[in-house]
């Protein structure tokens, strides 16, 4: 995707390095709380084989769904991401479904995914800067020391939510009802296409996980 796109790779690698610890956090916590085979033990804490798979699973799901929505709002406008959701979601109109508001809901989301990322590494390094430490000490001292990144980014995050509802206010938006788009979205050969690699793909993983049906 980020070949095809003609982004560097590094700016795909760099949405991961603010969120590593969390990253790290969910890995060593599934290694030490999954019930299983038990590779190591030191009184209470025990490492298990099946929770280093799990933990590596998690881990990998985190890393590929972070990348994949850097990947998502690098390359495609909040307005076309919008008009694509709603398009998709407009036949659930029929049985009450909002659509334009749940796009422009996951949409906002989606936008302020780097937002948050960037802003955890803000706050990461001005809490290193007065002498925070995230890397030594064992789980419990890490997950406390997490606390002075968590607290300031979701009082940020809530911060800049009301924000931005007051500027939608300020602009009278009011849902979805009666607007008008200025450019309308056509489906063409490349969209059939992708489509088409997406249903491949998850008839796949089906296979890979359930096999063929008796």
């Amino acid at each position: 995707g980020a070949v095809l796109a003609k982004l560097p790779p590094g700016l795909l690698l760099r949405s991961i390095k603010p969120l590593w610890i969390i990253i790290l956090l969910t890995m060593v916590i599934h290694f030490v709380t999954d019930p299983g085979e038990i590779l190591w033990q030191w009184k209470f804490i025990h490492i298990t084989k099946e929770g280093i798979v799990l933990g590596v699973k998690m881990s990998l799901r985190l890393v590929l769904l972070l990348l994949v929505s850097s990947l998502m709002t690098f390359t495609t406008s909040p307005i076309v991401l919008t008009d694509g959701i709603e398009s998709l979601l407009r036949p659930f109109k029929k049985v009450g479904v909002p659509a334009h508001e749940l796009a422009m809901m996951m949409t906002i989301a989606l936008r302020f995914i780097p937002t948050l990322l960037e802003e955890t590494d803000r706050i990461m390094k001005a809490q290193m800067s007065r002498g925070a430490d995230f890397t030594s000490g064992n789980i419990m001292k890490r997950a406390r020391n997490m606390l002075p990144i968590l607290i300031p980014l979701f009082i940020s995050s809530f911060r800049r939510a009301d924000e931005l509802a007051l500027a939608m206010e300020a602009r009278c938006y009011r849902g979805g009802e009666g607007r008008t788009r200025m450019h309308e979205l056509a489906y063409g050969k490349n969209d059939a296409v992708a489509a088409l690699v997406l249903l491949a793909l998850f008839a796949v993983m089906a296979f890979l996980k359930w096999g063929l049906p008796a």
